[in-house]
């Protein structure tokens, strides 16, 4: 009988101190677990600048025992693909089953809201919560607000990055042309840089890509981008047309455009402008031949011809010149430094139509396209 009571008392003693180690390790994953994590809200939204949420997770465990529920880190998937990885951690110790809640602020970096509108993928921040034993992953998902409207271009401005929308440039120079866009919406924008050569009249030369432009533009409200062109070319002495031309996307304005005049290796040297040919009230033919005095440090010269009366016409848009002063030259040409005298290309002599009276006068350009010198008008026939 002593026997048996003994047997008993060491096994009862046995039994103590297991559950007693139990206790000190944690219950085993068969008495202890997570069951699920849930998440409010189910779905946050931000916009394409993207911004700062509140999460809640709600991680359920179903047993008793004293342990820590905690989560290391956060992530945010786009597509099944980690995208980011936030090591912040949040931890409770619980002893009872139940419901247990974190909350915790989230920023989602404009960088990552705008590249899910890019993307179009769905997108997540996920949490994995564990309590030693077990383990279970929650999610939310994240919509980027206004991600489904269109793209619109609301202006364009565009200029050289020396400043300016005119240049008159030495023969290998750098230069390069920079588009300063505002928009609104979203989508990609596809546009082409584009070079014209110039003979005479506008677009009478060749035309030709210098790049292809394919972005994604993203804005809750409104946006701006400025996009640079390739290195413009400045090796052949002209004078030249730069146009950013936007494809897929209808324009409220014409596309801007800007001209540099790329002057030939030998720069002029004389005095003060005075016309020398033809005489007041000439007539003018194919044979016409305009001369004036050089002027000193000029980089160019800009044969201008105007109607009679003074105003602005429609003929001023295909006017192929530097610079005008807002009235309206009708025709004209742009000649080297190195010259002065020159006659009108018969596309030019084309827009001097009808008997006239017209003016004509000379502009002396220097090297940053500021006038060194101007002619008085001269009445000229046709």
């Amino acid at each position: 009988m002593a026997s048996s009571r003994s047997l008993i008392g060491n096994t009862v003693k046995y039994l103590t101190l297991c559950f007693a180690l139990v206790l000190a390790s944690g219950m085993p994953s068969a008495w202890a677990n997570i069951t699920s994590v849930t998440t409010t809200p189910t779905t946050i939204a931000v916009s394409p600048d993207g911004g700062t949420v509140s999460v809640t997770w709600n991680a359920v465990r179903t047993n008793t025992a004293m342990v820590t529920i905690s989560s290391s880190a956060l992530t945010i998937e786009l597509g099944g693909t980690t995208i980011q990885t936030t090591s912040t951690t949040l931890s409770q110790v619980v002893t009872l089953p139940g419901t247990y809640t974190f909350v915790e602020t989230v920023v989602i970096p404009a960088v990552i809201a705008r590249r899910i509108v890019r993307s179009g993928a769905s997108a997540t921040i996920n949490r994995t919560f564990t309590d030693g034993a077990g383990a279970s992953t929650g999610s939310t998902s994240i919509a980027v607000s206004g991600s489904g409207t269109t793209l619109n271009i609301n202006r364009l401005d565009l200029g050289f990055d020396t400043g300016g929308r005119v240049k008159i440039a030495g023969r290998g120079e750098a230069l390069s042309a920079i588009a300063d866009m505002r928009y609104s919406g979203n989508g990609t924008l596809e546009a082409e840089w584009r070079i014209s050569t110039l003979d005479g009249v506008r677009g009478s030369g060749e035309t030709r890509i210098l790049r292809l432009v394919r972005r994604p533009l993203v804005s809750s409200g409104s946006g701006r981008v400025r996009l640079i062109s390739p290195p413009l070319p400045t090796g052949i002495a002209g004078l030249y047309e730069v146009t950013l031309s936007i494809t897929g996307v209808t324009l409220a304005f014409t596309e801007p455009t800007i001209r540099f005049y790329v002057v030939p290796d030998a720069i002029g040297r004389g005095a003060k402008i005075g016309l020398m040919s033809p005489q007041a009230g000439a007539r003018l033919t194919d044979r016409t031949l305009f001369s004036w005095q050089p002027v000193a440090n000029a980089a160019a010269y800009q044969l201008e011809i105007y109607p009679e009366k003074h105003g602005r016409s429609k003929a001023r848009a295909t006017t192929p010149l530097l610079l005008d002063d807002g009235e309206a030259p009708i025709a004209g040409r742009l000649i080297p430094a190195s010259q002065s005298q020159t006659s009108l290309s018969n596309l030019s002599l084309r827009l001097v139509d009808g008997v006239g009276p017209w003016r004509w006068r000379i502009r002396a350009l220097g090297a940053n396209g500021d006038v060194l010198g101007l002619s008085d008008f001269r009445p000229i026939t046709r």
